[in-house]
């Protein structure tokens, strides 16, 4: 240092102020700092929020929890309910396919009661066929015996025709019956009263007390009283 150089003087720095400690930023604040960042991030980058960690509340998680049961509950139903419509549905066809065999079974039934109805009927006959061709088959000239076996075999077929229900409609001496009997003619006789069956042109029958066929008869009637004739005697 020369004598006439001075010494140097502190410089004395301008707007200088001494270090003043950081301040906390209000939380509005720091949010909307760190949405600024993120947009100027862009997309890609992470976000500095807060990561949302909460979680369902105990009366959500037994409300989900309750609906999962029902619809559980309401499933097994819906099978219970297929199950027991597919029992009625075979119940249905079984009982529909024996009705049909039933229908079925009756009029085959049916049809062979009529076809077949008068098999006995016509077995017993037989017997009186057979009588009736022997004697149209022999040769004997006994007109007596011949005439015998055909009333026996007459007798032979009422007695049938007794079995099976059929008996003949009583005519001679009995009084006419127009149910029963059909009037052919008068016939007039002092002998019966009026309206009795005095002959019998054809046999009426019943069948179990139903008219198979009437009597043709002829009807007795009192003649009229001959009528007196008077003589004129004057001239």
């Amino acid at each position: 240092m020369t004598p006439d150089s001075k010494p140097d003087k502190p410089v004395l720095q301008k707007n200088a102020s001494p270090e003043k400690e950081p301040v906390d930023q209000p939380a509005s604040e720091n949010a909307q700092t760190d949405e600024q960042d993120n947009a100027f991030a862009g997309p890609d980058a992470p976000a500095n929020s807060q990561t949302d960690n909460t979680t369902d509340s105990p009366i959500d998680s037994e409300a989900g929890l309750r609906s999962d049961n029902q619809t559980d509950g309401l499933q097994v139903e819906l099978e219970a309910l297929r199950e027991e419509n597919q029992g009625l549905n075979d119940k249905l066809l079984r009982a529909l396919a024996e009705l049909e065999n039933t229908r079925r079974r009756a009029a085959r039934e049916r049809e062979d009661a009529l076809k077949f109805s008068i098999a006995s009927f016509a077995r017993d006959l037989l017997e009186v066929i057979d009588n009736l061709q022997r004697a149209a088959d022999s040769d004997t000239e006994d007109l007596s015996a011949l005439l015998e076996g055909v009333q026996s075999t007459s007798q032979q077929l009422t007695q049938t025709l007794g079995k099976h229900g059929i008996k003949p409609v009583p005519t001679k001496g009995h009084k006419f019956d127009p149910n029963l009997h059909e009037a052919m003619f008068e016939v007039p006789t002092d002998e019966l009263d009026d309206g009795v069956i005095a002959e019998v042109v054809l046999m009426g029958y019943t069948l179990h007390d139903r008219l198979l066929r009437p009597a043709s008869v002829g009807v007795a009637k009192k003649p009229a009283p001959p009528q007196k004739t008077t003589v004129d005697t004057q001239v």
